[in-house]
């Protein structure tokens, strides 16, 4: 878990310094997202967060936790573990609030990586507001042809 945590704080530092090199390009004020997401990347449900950063481009960070029964000769211990996503969104726009999200990166649980993508439906209205969101995110582990199909629906605010 010690090394997880320096790989996710290294990886995570590395992503804010990306950030703020970067300078905002015609970007609302309204440009920061929160939201909770249930079933989605990280599976059961995660509390997100994003910022526009560039036109209808968006780094995301995803947080749950969990807790795990695992069950042995000395009975059933519980604990939680730790889900991290780290995601870039692009945004297609259909109309002022209604945008297409296509998304990909990385998830962290279960002490293994994998892939992160998400394809689907977004109201954010541009000034700011309530934000609801439904996508497809499938589930793949060790390789492309090990697909479960998966879902994700969020709400949230955009200020």
């Amino acid at each position: 878990m010690k090394n997880f945590l320096l790989n996710v704080s290294f990886l995570f530092t590395i992503w804010l310094i990306c950030l703020s090199t970067l300078k905002s390009q015609n970007i609302s004020s309204k440009s920061n997202t929160v939201y909770l997401e249930i079933g989605g990347n990280n599976v059961f449900y995660s509390l997100n967060y994003e910022k526009e950063i560039l036109q209808n481009f968006s780094p995301r960070i995803g947080v749950s936790i969990m807790p795990i029964s695992e069950y042995s000769n000395s009975g059933k211990n519980s604990n939680s573990k730790l889900f991290v996503t780290l995601m870039s969104n692009y945004f297609i726009d259909i109309s002022n609030s209604n945008k297409i999200e296509l998304g990909g990166g990385i998830s962290y649980g279960l002490e293994t990586f994998f892939p992160a993508v998400s394809l689907g439906y977004r109201l954010s209205p541009n000034d700011g507001g309530f934000v609801f969101k439904i996508t497809f995110t499938p589930l793949l582990n060790k390789g492309i042809f090990n697909v479960f199909p998966w879902f994700g629906i969020g709400i949230g605010i955009r200020y």
